[in-house]
């Protein structure tokens, strides 16, 4: 069980840094179809309500290759906007910080004319990535995380866009 675990670790970590590269001159193709855009929102929010579904590694590795491989959908990482120092952030499970990611790609992809709002964008990853914590929860209480908790305070008290807006601003 635990050599499962961090080989899916690994997977997950190694597809979310792919995702961290610049993108650019290997994306050949044309930009991402309108079927391709409805199964990425099917599956990206079924890893917002079911994070450890049986389906849920697929998910991630059909989202990591589409997402790098289409030109059109940018989607970037920002750690500052999970709060706390790398050594806390290390602490999370790779597959929430990649949901950031993926709930991202869905805002763009329901939201095509704000891509260049960065804040927006990094704040609709965040709170999907919050509701795929919430779903962990309800599963494995145990999966616990202090960031996340205090994130989902920040949803609650209605501070987390401000945060997110003031904490990106060095991001890319």
């Amino acid at each position: 069980m635990r050599r499962h675990a961090i080989q899916v670790l690994g997977q997950v970590l190694g597809i979310t840094a792919l995702l961290l590269l610049p993108q650019g001159g290997w994306a050949e193709r044309g930009p991402s179809m309108p079927k391709e855009r409805a199964k990425a929102l099917r599956l990206i929010r079924q890893l917002e309500t079911d994070p450890l579904g049986s389906e849920a590694y697929e998910a991630r590795r059909w989202l990591a290759l589409w997402l790098l491989d289409v030109p059109d959908l940018q989607v970037r990482y920002c750690a500052e906007i999970v709060g706390g120092n790398r050594a806390a952030r290390d602490r999370i499970r790779p597959d929430l910080l990649a949901q950031v990611l993926w709930s991202g790609a869905a805002f763009l992809i329901e939201n095509p004319e704000k891509k260049g709002a960065k804040a927006e964008v990094y704040t609709a990853g965040l709170l999907g990535a919050l509701r795929a914590y919430e779903a962990l929860l309800r599963a494995r209480p145990d999966q616990r995380t202090v960031l996340f908790d205090e994130l989902l305070a920040k949803r609650e008290e209605g501070e987390l866009a401000a945060f997110v807006a003031e904490s990106s601003q060095v991001c890319p």
